[in-house]
């Protein structure tokens, strides 16, 4: 049979959706997608033929692929995309530099200084849209399933950014079918972002199309036979067609069909083919020769005849690539094991000395022909695959650094006798690349394997690099207990004295202990270390020790020494050109100038964090400095702004998985401290209940909102309860020894340190004892600011205006002027409009509560004092919006009319009153709890509605007007949920059950037509169309998996219900009210409410 040239059929929709998203890309709106399939569908031949499109409608096009039967280097497919375009000559030559120096130039083990992966990854992205301005581009990634996790991994970091961009990017696909899970993890991250494209089997009239175009017979018996053997396979249908005689038996699978074809060679063909199969896909002629020890000349007629077969496809001279993967793997499995290893070897010994001294040998094919070429291999096998790991490592290709040294312990454990030394070695490294690629899990999996090595032998120094490299990424605010309690096992087992490794390891430990009820242990073994690392006279090492160390000692040392620390931690990281940790210095820095109400120190060191963050130009990073500007705005009062910029800061942050919703998880709280405000606090609070109910700092904040409501005995009943449980001494409120356990519950570690708390209880709750010793902790600190750092980037209040509070509780009058002066002096410098309308309103307080024992000739003196700065506070808190310091002003002023000496009074009355509208504006929507009603005002209606999920929702949405809330965070999930979607909906056996039930009643169909059975014909397709619909459900287009809904989804789905049934209730009590709210309200996976300006 002559065949013209492969037929176009049945593919003609999803070409034109592809090349709808070409001309998206063109009109600068960049698209990206998938195209998923089984093998042999006709993936590649798809994007091939859109590849054509796009270059005749002007596109820069460049491939990547991956190997599918060999072990490509990190980022392979990039590699090859990245050159093809820097070749092109309107490449732009701005990033050209750096990205050959960060992909081409790393020499194995050479250390990527002050790199970060994400520098990497920005600098790829920059550089495809400089490209894009001269030219638009189209990417084309073949076999995704082939390729390494880095590169899966850059590709959606690319794909993150393409919405306002000439690019194009797309990319095939095959089901992973779980032997690759980080592949299809990655591939499944992926997919969230790209259109995605099923190709489905083509039709009984698709193949009768296709051998009319090709041979030019119309023959529907043909065409019928050659379907159902295929199955609408494209690729099956190509061989079949392929053979002599179409209309005989045909083979029952493609593997056989390809073997048949195969036969057709000559044996010592065949047999060459092997040999280069086992290279890879595609291969060069001169290492095939080395491995079968035969001149390549001998060679070329091997690969014509398998060309003028169709097998292999000349790629350049002496250079060839199979036409499909499936072939390459069906000649490698021809081969013997023992011919097979013997092969793998010669292979790894001639790459290797071809490119003995290059610093870009292909570390991972020879490492990859080493693990394959036997036991008696293994040495060399190991320390191939350290060297490639290295590599890996280097490129900041962590997650195939881990997959590699985990070969290198396979083949290790293969030697005679293992070396025990060298094992721990391989341990280490592994546990830090897989720590280094965020795979926790296994990280602490392999550091129990080194961990129990080093006990064995009495290592300590095994031990402590072991759980050092275990905690090589920390975990910000947040206690590693496992850590911990490994680096304090190593530094016992160190040797006495002093040695860079145990610096290292008492600074990374005490780190890993914070927070602790009492910080004083971790603090004192923090500094410690740093003067022992300063006596080796070792930048790096000082350094190091100093990043670590200020993790024990940031929120609790004295802002001063931190400052110190910091400032010599910046300059440290700039001499030795270490982007991350400078900018992570200056970060510190910013804190603890705004601690030490230093607003030029802030000013410099927000400055250092922006230049920093721009260098290093990477998302991880680029959210910092606007959540500084968002902490300056709140702190000046402009809520507005700083919601935006919140938001904005979150939208950098956010890589996929609600990063962005985890920012910031306290800022709920310093914002209700901030602004004086009960009922955020109590919105904070509820949170925290459905969390941990039972928590010591349920408790703290229970006692908080009951003293601030006025409410003394259930704000002692809470404060008894928690000193009870042992945590009277770190609240230093003093009185007799307590019965019960010790402390017991390190979540409360992070706010039981947190003085402004128990000065705001002792203070409303009038306590003189307990204010005398907080007076005394908090006197040293005059003159600072209360700030939470990474868990919320808040100044929320300062020193002076606590100990002017406790002064007045004390009676002490002078100190009480004294330290309000100090209070608004700062707030005035630092622009701080809530805090001098704090100051002014405590201050107020304390004239009226000096006016019930002054005589009778100062009482009018300190009234009219009182009403002046209670008219300023009200004035100021007017303005940013303090609505309850607003209200509570009013009613004290009203109550000055009477002139009645007034006691310190509670912030908030147990009954609150509806806010009072402000002159020139209409009344803003206000949602107040009253137990378990909520009453709901707004533009002059009112109504009450019963307490329920979706209205404590609802009232956080109106309470952060602007602000876009993650449905993660509205439903109160905790910072580590799982975003990943609930599995599978049927399992790989349940599917292959189905699929195999739907052909054999395909075939019986089929045969009951042929004898004429209409009854049993009808029985058997209302059966297919049964089990077709439960096979459905379980799969989505392309016969990929479907998956029950994320995390996200789910919670999605339960904000929105909560959200509509609240309205619901609202609508039945108010029109008005619920028109408004509807208006105003969008929900999504980000919630926000807008007001009507």
């Amino acid at each position: 049979m002559v065949l013209r040239p492969a037929a176009w059929v049945g593919r003609d929709r999803e070409l034109s959706l592809l090349d709808d998203l070409l001309g998206a890309a063109l009109a600068g709106r960049g698209s990206s997608a998938l195209v998923a399939g089984e093998p042999g569908i006709g993936k590649t031949r798809l994007l091939e033929e859109l590849a054509e499109r796009a270059r005749a409608r002007g596109f820069a096009v460049a491939w990547g692929r991956g190997w599918e039967l060999g072990q490509a280097p990190s980022f392979w497919p990039w590699l090859e995309i990245l050159r093809a375009l820097l070749g092109r000559p309107r490449a732009p030559a701005a990033f050209a530099g750096r990205l050959r120096g960060l992909l081409f130039e790393l020499a194995p083990g050479e250390p990527a200084r002050g790199a970060d992966v994400f520098q990497l990854y920005d600098a790829v992205a920059c550089h495809l849209s400089a490209h894009a301005r001269e030219e638009p581009i189209a990417l084309f990634f073949d076999d995704l399933h082939a390729v390494d996790p880095s590169s899966l991994e850059l590709m959606e970091f690319v794909a993150r950014g393409l919405h306002a961009e000439r690019v194009a990017l797309f990319g095939s696909r095959r089901d992973v079918d779980g032997r690759r899970p980080e592949i299809e993890r990655r591939l499944s991250r992926l997919a969230r972002l790209c259109d995605h494209l099923g190709l489905e089997r083509l039709s009984e009239g698709d193949v009768r199309r296709w051998i009319e175009q090709t041979t030019g017979d119309d023959d529907p018996g043909a065409a019928r036979r050659i379907h159902a053997a295929s199955d609408g396979n494209p690729l099956f249908v190509s061989e079949l067609l392929r053979l002599p005689a179409p209309a005989a038996a045909l083979p029952g699978t493609l593997r056989a069909l390809v073997g048949e074809r195969l036969a057709a060679l000559e044996a010592s063909h065949r047999e060459a083919l092997r040999a280069a199969a086992l290279v890879g896909r595609e291969f060069g002629l001169p290492l095939v020769a080395a491995l079968l020890e035969r001149p390549a000349a001998e060679l070329e007629a091997a690969a014509h005849e398998a060309c003028a077969l169709g097998v292999l496809a000349p790629v350049s001279p002496g250079r060839y690539r199979f036409s499909h993967a499936l072939v390459a793997e069906t000649l490698v499995q021809e081969l013997p094991p023992a011919r097979r290893a013997l092969l793998h070897r010669r292979a790894a010994e001639a790459l290797e000395a071809r490119h003995e001294g290059d610093p870009a040998a292909p570390l991972h094919e020879i490492a990859r022909h080493w693990l394959e070429a036997g036991v008696a291999s293994a040495p060399r096998a190991t320390r191939a695959a350290e060297r490639a790991a290295r590599l890996a490592m280097a490129r900041l290709a962590f997650a195939d650094a881990a997959a590699l040294y985990e070969r290198a312990l396979a083949a290790e454990a293969l030697a005679s006798p293992v070396d025990p030394a060298r094992q721990g070695e391989l341990l280490v490294a592994h546990v830090e690349a897989l720590a280094r690629a965020e795979q926790r899990a296994s990280a602490e999996a392999a550091c129990g394997r080194a961990v129990e090595l080093a006990r064995a032998r009495g290592d300590g120094a095994l031990l402590a690099r072991a759980a050092l490299a275990l905690g090589a990424e920390s975990r910000a605010g947040a206690a590693d207990r496992e850590v911990a309690r490994l680096l304090g096992e190593a530094l016992a087992l160190l040797p006495p004295g002093d040695s860079p490794l145990a610096a290292r390891v008492s600074a990374r430990l005490a780190s890993a202990r914070q927070p602790e009820l009492d910080p004083r242990g971790p603090m004192d073994l923090a500094r410690s270390a740093i003067a022992m690392a300063r006596r080796f006279d070792d930048p790096g090492l000082s350094l190091s020790v100093i990043h670590a160390a200020l993790g024990a000692l940031m929120d609790f040392a004295p802002p001063e020494e931190r400052a110190g620390l910091n400032a010599e931690a910046l300059e440290l990281a700039v001499s030795l050109g270490d982007g991350p940790r400078a900018l992570l210095a200056a970060q510190r820095l910013a804190f603890d100038r705004a601690e030490l109400l230093d607003a030029g120190g802030f000013e410099g060191a927000l400055g250092r964090c922006e230049a920093l963050a721009g260098e290093l130009g990477q998302p991880r990073y680029g959210w910092v400095p606007a959540m500084f500007r968002s902490m300056r705005a709140e702190w000046q009062g402009d809520l507005e702004r700083a919601v935006q910029l919140e938001n904005e800061a979150r939208r950098i942050r956010d890589q996929g998985d609600a990063e962005g919703a985890r920012l910031v998880p306290a800022r709920p709280l310093s914002r209700a401290l901030g602004r004086y405000d009960p009922e955020r606090l109590e919105r904070f609070l509820g949170e925290l209940s459905s969390r941990a109910p039972d928590s010591a700092a349920v408790l703290l904040f229970t006692a908080l909102l009951a003293s601030w409501r006025g409410q003394e005995g259930p704000a002692r009943a809470a404060l008894d309860g928690l000193c009870a449980r042992g945590y009277a001494g770190f609240l230093r409120r003093p009185g007799p020894p307590r019965g019960g356990p010790g402390p017991d519950d390190p979540s409360v570690a992070g706010y039981i340190h947190m003085p402004e708390l128990a000065v705001e209880i002792a203070c409303a709750l009038g306590d003189a004892p307990w204010a005398r010793a907080l007076y005394d902790e908090l006197a040293p600190s005059a003159g600072t600011a209360f700030v939470l750092t990474t868990t919320a980037f808040s100044l929320h209040g300062l020193v002076d205006i606590a100990l002017l509070n406790l002064s007045a509780v004390l009676s002490r009058w002078e100190d009480a002027e004294r330290h309000a002066r100090a209070a608004l002096a700062a707030a005035e410098r630092l622009g701080a409009r809530p805090l001098a309308a704090r100051v002014h309103h405590d201050h107020a307080r304390v004239a009226l509560a000096r006016r019930r024992t002054a005589g009778a000739g100062d009482r009018d003196a300190l009234a009219a004092s009182a009403r002046e700065r209670l008219e300023r506070a009200a004035a100021l808190a007017s303005e940013v919006g303090l609505s309850a310091l607003e209200e509570r002003c009013r009613r004290a002023l009203a109550g000055l009319e009477g002139a009645r000496p007034a006691p310190l009074a509670p912030l908030v009355p147990a009954d609150p009153a509806p806010a009072r509208a402000r002159p020139g504006r209409t009344e803003p929507l206000r949602l107040v709890r009253e137990g378990e009603y909520w009453t709901v005002s707004a533009a002059g209606a009112l109504c009450r509605v019963q307490d329920s999920r979706g209205m404590r929702m609802l009232a956080q949405l109106v309470d952060e007007p602007g602000r876009e809330l993650h449905v993660l965070e509205l439903s109160g999930s905790p910072a580590g949920v799982d975003p990943g979607d609930a599995g599978e909906i049927h399992d790989a056996r349940a599917l292959a059950e189905y699929q195999a039930r739907v052909r054999e009643l395909r075939a019986e169909i089929e045969e009951a037509a042929g004898f004429n059975d209409l009854g049993r014909r009808e029985r058997l397709a209302a059966e297919l169309e049964a089990v077709t619909r439960e096979l459905s459900r379980g799969l989505g287009l392309g016969g990929r998996a479907r998956r029950g809904a994320s995390a996200v989804e789910r919670a999605r789905v339960n904000v929105r219900r909560r959200l509509t049934l609240a309205l619901r209730r609202i609508r039945a009590a108010s029109p008005a009210i619920a028109d408004e709210l509807e208006a105003a309200l969008r929900t999504g996976v980000h919630c926000v409410y807008t007001p009507p300006t």
